[in-house]
């Protein structure tokens, strides 16, 4: 059994195997780039002031597919999109101080997945929990201004084929 005293978290090993203690390790997690006129969605995090575009876990007996369009209804309002790719599973860990301010001490980081989708027409964002904030804005400034535990992951999202291919067309 692991357990953090402080956030009140245990998990019990017992009888795992491999692949089920590597998913308690790292959360099953999905990531929309939402893109506008070549520009890209972030919203400001209420609690942490960070950026970050849409994101979060995958519900149990829910496809990662299925998580993102969640994800982007419940944290920003917009369900009308056209899907136009995604990339592969991507890890990063999480840096001491997160692991010491949540119930991620169990945990070594996140595994995402990542889904390009196209906005065309105008639309009320709407915010949900998670941000206080948003903007458009081109992925160099979310390059220098992600929280840097995330980086990789973020290059990785914007240098993937899909998106230079969004990126790049007429």
């Amino acid at each position: 059994m692991i357990r953090n005293h402080e956030a009140g978290c245990s998990i019990h090993l017992f009888g795992m195997s491999k692949l089920e203690i590597f998913m308690l390790i790292y959360d099953e997690n999905v990531g929309v780039v939402l893109i506008k006129d070549k520009l890209i969605f972030v919203g400001k995090r209420k609690k942490q002031g960070t950026w970050q575009m849409p994101q979060g876990n995958v519900d149990s007996l829910e496809s990662p597919f299925e998580a993102a369009s969640r994800e982007l209804y419940e944290e920003i309002g917009v369900s009308n999109v056209e899907w136009v790719g995604e990339t592969g599973w991507r890890y990063y860990n999480f840096p001491e101080y997160v692991k010491k301010q949540t119930c991620f001490a169990n945990k070594k980081g996140k595994k995402q997945k990542w889904f390009y989708a196209l906005l065309y027409e105008e639309c009320t964002i709407k915010l949900g929990d998670e941000f206080c904030d948003y903007q458009w804005i081109q992925d160099e400034w979310i390059r220098k201004n992600i929280i840097g535990f995330k980086r990789n992951v973020y290059n990785y999202v914007f240098d993937h084929e899909i998106y230079q291919r969004i990126k790049f067309s007429n």
